[in-house]
């Protein structure tokens, strides 16, 4: 019996992804799965990039099992696709998930308005070391993309340093070798990125350091400063991990709009005045934040008081790390 799964129609909402992704686990073992993209009519990076990664895992496992999955791509917009079909294949997710349609992750140039589904992996990266910290080599890549939405050097700095620390954040923590970046410009001033890795999860890493035996408590954690679940020495290198980077970002987020983790079964999305928290199955961590540069040349002002306001929270917790690294502090790529 042939099971036709319809792919949400509009992918601009966390909680539709996820729904859907929650719903796959039930299909993985049946003869015949028939992925229905002809309804897609509009997404978004975050709720895309989860969907990506579902999608994916769920072909994997039935691949594994022998099992193929099919797909129907039949629109009735733009000829035979719609044209979220259309900007899905050129961006990279099909590939990405497994079916074989349009461009592979990091075939499509981008533009000043989008970054296309970008994978970045630190074996490559540490391919090219020649003796530099990986954190270095990743700092350069995070550059380039942000320079392909931004020409402002101002601008680029600030989503740089975006990219850079959740970026960084996977390779020093999530055990994962690689990492998936897409991002959507709206306007002339605000971008959403969002960044997505299949690796253990932040409970995995950050519950048994603090004897933390919720998920939530360790999501929650996570995003306070100075929390880490590195637990050697600090060295004085300027990249010592002194669990500010989430931290930061997710003010930087909500002061923008909004910001939202995906991780350890847990999805807690944050703005200014609302918070909502919803149970997933979705495995590995993903991040959403919107990010403002209209104020650019002032981003060292507003990065300087997140950072000191993260220092005097974490001087009052004791499993706390402080003071956050000169990376952390910083908003340039130089050091």
């Amino acid at each position: 019996m042939r099971v036709a799964l319809p792919i949400p129609a509009d992918l601009s909402h966390t909680n539709t992804a996820l729904g859907f992704i929650d719903s796959l686990p039930q299909f993985v073992q049946s003869p015949e799965v028939l992925l229905d993209f002809r309804q897609l009519n509009f997404a978004r990076p975050y709720a895309t990039l989860l969907l990506a990664h579902g999608l994916r895992k769920f072909v994997r496992d039935r691949h594994a099992l022998g099992l193929t999955t099919r797909v129907d791509l039949r629109g009735i917009r733009i000829g035979n696709l719609t044209a979220a079909v259309s900007y899905l294949g050129h961006i990279g997710f099909f590939e990405y998930v497994g079916i074989a349609f349009g461009n592979a992750p990091g075939g499509a140039r981008g533009s000043s308005t989008y970054l296309p589904l970008t994978v970045i992996s630190s074996t490559e990266l540490a391919a090219v070391a020649a003796g530099r910290a990986l954190q270095s080599l990743v700092t350069q890549r995070c550059r380039h993309l942000a320079s392909m939405l931004f020409a402002d050097e101002a601008e680029q700095d600030v989503v740089e340093y975006c990219f850079r620390e959740i970026v960084r954040n996977v390779f020093e923590h999530a055990l994962a070798t690689e990492c998936t970046l897409m991002a959507q410009r709206y306007g002339r001033t605000q971008v959403e990125i969002a960044i997505a890795d299949a690796g253990v999860g932040i409970h995995a890493t950050l519950g048994p350091v603090y004897g933390i035996v919720d998920p939530e408590g360790s999501v929650r954690a996570a995003l306070e400063p100075g929390i880490t679940s590195v637990t050697g020495a600090q060295t004085g290198s300027p990249w010592d991990n002194t669990g500010f980077g989430l931290y930061v970002v997710s003010r930087l987020g909500i002061a923008a709009g909004s910001f939202a983790i995906t991780s350890s079964g847990i999805c807690l999305s944050q703005s200014e005045h609302i918070e909502s928290l919803k149970r997933t199955v979705m495995q590995g961590t993903a991040i959403k934040l919107l990010v403002d540069v209209e104020n650019a040349e002032y981003f060292s002002n507003q990065l300087k008081q997140i950072v000191d306001e993260g220092d005097r929270l974490a001087a009052r917790d004791v499993r706390a790390r402080r003071p956050a690294s000169l990376s952390t502090r910083r908003r340039e790529q130089r050091l």
